[in-house]
């Protein structure tokens, strides 16, 4: 896409597209502003997303097949942007210079090329929700910025064209997302300065337009200035979740929807949303729910844990001791994982083995209340009654509260 360039552009685009049969050239005579322009690139696109991508940016090896993994991991992500060394927001990168400065640590092509590599490396999966992400470099669906219009032509040149995208976006149910492996060198501001616009001016006048437009949104909490909108949903699934423990299944269920908006890959609301179905009785929704939350985060212990107690629910018991052998392969000293474990044995009749692993793990924990209750009601069964009052006396020294435990004691303390 040439936006009316006359620096020798145009021929070295022309070049690039003689040797590239799959490559079209757009050869605008005058400069039609930086919104119009993307507009008429994207109504030329073919393809199923488009990339809005400025001319003064340096991308590294596996750029866009990490930023398209991003935007594919939900139906309901509508954009995906980088992060970047020079950008409003907080896609800028943290990055620690000598004495605190925020100096990028390359100074030429080969090293950016080496510094991506090793934010890859160390942000290798990790995608990051966002409110808003710069006009710069945007990965965004096709059919959704037809239905959305493309950029408002009104901002001209730019600036704050990126901002009422996104709050158009948001407002169709759609969630930002950010790649935080995908790192583009970004020079910042040089069409403005190519095309002797003045910036100052121009933000200005476009400030006017958009606050006419959003007069409601606060840029502040647009930017994420005051907390990320992450660590916001983040606290939120845990509310959710807390809720749900509690019987509160209705608040729950609104709030790990109210987080999946903003996050469809929340993995913790998606859980949430699986220990509803799960307490409801919808074993398939559950396990749905379940799978999801694995498939964004394939080492997260409590969903195992909830898909082992699942497969007890349907009597599979082997598969529930495969998954949690699996976990205590990783930690051998997962508590919840080895009492679920010996409840397994249990429920198969195995009581030798079941017993055993409880009592292994009163060994390394002798404090350990829960595990001392499952003994109790155990012996119980078998009306052991000393061994009932032995552990269920343990139960109550680590949990005075525990209701159940005290009915239990003062019924045998009465009969004896």
């Amino acid at each position: 896409m040439d936006n009316g360039s006359t620096d020798g552009t145009k021929d070295y685009l022309r070049d690039i597209v003689a040797v590239n049969p799959n490559y079209r050239l757009i050869d605008n005579p005058a400069n039609v502003g930086f919104s119009a322009g993307n507009n008429q690139g994207a109504k030329a696109a073919r393809g199923e997303y488009v990339f809005l991508l400025n001319n003064d940016v340096l991308v590294a090896d596996g750029w866009l097949e990490s930023m398209v993994s991003a935007l594919e991991r939900d139906e309901r992500i509508g954009m995906v942007g980088p992060i970047s060394n020079y950008i409003s927001g907080r896609q800028q990168l943290a990055l620690a210079g000598p004495a605190g400065s925020q100096e990028i640590p390359y100074n030429n092509d080969e090293g950016y090329y080496g510094f991506a590599r090793t934010v890859r490396t160390a942000n290798r999966g990790k995608v990051t929700p966002r409110r808003r992400i710069a006009g710069f470099a945007i990965l965004i669906r096709k059919a959704l910025y037809e239905e959305l219009g493309g950029l408002d032509e009104s901002f001209g040149s730019g600036n704050y064209e990126d901002d009422d995208l996104c709050l158009r976006v948001r407002e169709k149910g759609y969630a930002i997302m950010v790649d935080e492996c995908t790192f583009l060198h970004h020079f910042g501001s040089r069409t403005f300065a190519g095309n002797k616009i003045d910036y100052d001016a121009s933000l200005k006048k476009n400030e006017k337009i958009f606050r006419a437009k959003w007069p409601e949104v606060d840029m502040d909490w647009l930017l994420e200035k005051d907390e990320p909108l992450a660590e916001v949903l983040e606290r939120k699934s845990q509310e959710a979740i807390q809720l749900v423990s509690q019987g509160d299944l209705e608040s729950g269920r609104r709030l790990c929807r109210e987080v999946l908006l903003e996050d469809p890959t929340r993995e913790a609301a998606v859980y949430g949303l699986g220990l509803i179905a799960h307490l409801e009785g919808d074993l398939r929704e559950a396990r749905n729910q379940y799978r999801r939350a694995l498939s964004y985060n394939k080492e997260w212990t409590p969903v195992q844990q909830s898909l082992a107690l699942l497969d007890m629910a349907e009597g599979d018991l082997k598969a529930a001791q495969q998954r949690l052998a699996q976990i205590l392969e990783k930690d051998p000293h997962d508590l919840d994982a080895r009492r679920l474990l010996g409840q397994t044995f249990l429920e198969g009749e195995q009581f030798e083995e079941g017993i055993g692993i409880l009592r292994g793990i009163l060994k390394d924990n002798p404090s350990d209340w829960q595990t001392h209750f499952i003994l109790a009601s155990l012996y119980a069964e078998v009306e052991r009654t000393q061994d009932v009052k032995l552990h269920l006396e343990a139960v109550l020294a680590a949990n005075p509260d525990h209701a159940q435990a005290r009915e239990m004691l003062d019924k045998i303390i009465r009969n004896t």
